[in-house]
């Protein structure tokens, strides 16, 4: 899976896609959709707001687009120091 061409390609767009939105301050049509949901949830008990601490992170939104752009680099990076093949036909 790892020299797939297609999913390779798809991977950089998308990690390219995701790097240019947090450059341009644009926020993911999902984050936003799940934003309004959790916004209408009711109120969390103890077990929710610990495991909501856990897997949501408090860092300013330099940090993500940090994030992001380090890991665009590194698939990018990858998709030329391990190539991609193309399906041979047989």
């Amino acid at each position: 899976a790892a020299r797939n061409f297609r999913f390779r390609v798809l991977h950089l767009a998308a990690i390219l896609f995701v790097a240019l939105e947090a450059l341009a301050g644009i926020a993911c049509p999902l984050t936003v959709w799940e934003d309004r949901l959790r916004g209408t949830s009711g109120t969390e008990d103890f077990i929710a707001r610990w495991l909501h601490r856990g897997l949501y992170y408090d860092f300013p939104v330099w940090a993500f687009t940090l994030a992001y752009l380090l890991f665009a680099t590194a698939v990018v990076l990858t998709y030329f120091f391990v190539p991609p093949r193309k399906r041979q036909q047989k």
